[in-house]
């Protein structure tokens, strides 16, 4: 199978491309039209892979509060997984809901820890271990909801609605002291 984001080449049952992190359709067995046939069940077991092989890894952090820190590790993300957009993964660093899985051999996995420690990550905030199919095969994240546009002009923002009874009242005033408090 080929990865839609970046054209590299994914094996058939991945959810996720190994070499940039992008989510994939998931494929329909045709062992059997129920899919029973070729379901396997998830393994809670890293797959094992020979060394200087790539494989599977999960890559998550815990909340990183630092503003700088955040977006020094987004940065490094958004450079090895180009599937992301910076803001939202310093957004999900924020709250320690980044998951995202890189194609790595032993030593290439070793070298990202470092480098990720070298940013001034607490080791205790990052984990970096070879992925379950379990892992892989959770369910995308909703995208969170955006808040609602604000109504230009309306009236369901209190500071309109006082800023229009000031300007009534000064109104007032200005048309009282015009008319010199003579009756119409």
């Amino acid at each position: 199978m080929t990865c839609p984001s970046c054209q590299a080449e994914v094996p058939d049952r991945s959810a996720f491309c190994l070499a940039c992190g992008a989510r994939l359709a998931p494929k329909p067995s045709p062992e059997s039209s129920n899919g029973a046939a070729g379901a396997h069940p998830p393994s809670a077991e890293p797959a094992v892979a020979s060394p200087g092989t790539k494989q599977a890894y999960a890559l998550s952090f815990g909340p990183l509060v630092d503003e700088r820190l955040r977006y020094r590790v987004a940065r490094w993300v958004v450079d090895r997984a180009p599937a992301y957009e910076l803001v939202e993964v310093q957004h999900e660093l924020q709250h320690g809901t980044f998951l995202t899985f890189l194609a790595l051999t032993s030593g290439e996995a070793d070298v990202a820890r470092q480098g990720i420690e070298g940013l001034g990550v607490n080791p205790a905030l990052l984990r970096l271990a070879p992925a379950t199919t379990a892992q892989m095969l959770l369910p995308e994240r909703r995208p969170r909801r955006e808040a609602a546009p604000k109504q230009a002009g309306g009236f369901g923002n209190w500071r309109t609605l006082v800023a229009a009874a000031v300007g009534l009242l000064v109104l007032g005033l200005v048309v009282v002291r015009f008319m010199g408090g003579r009756a119409f």
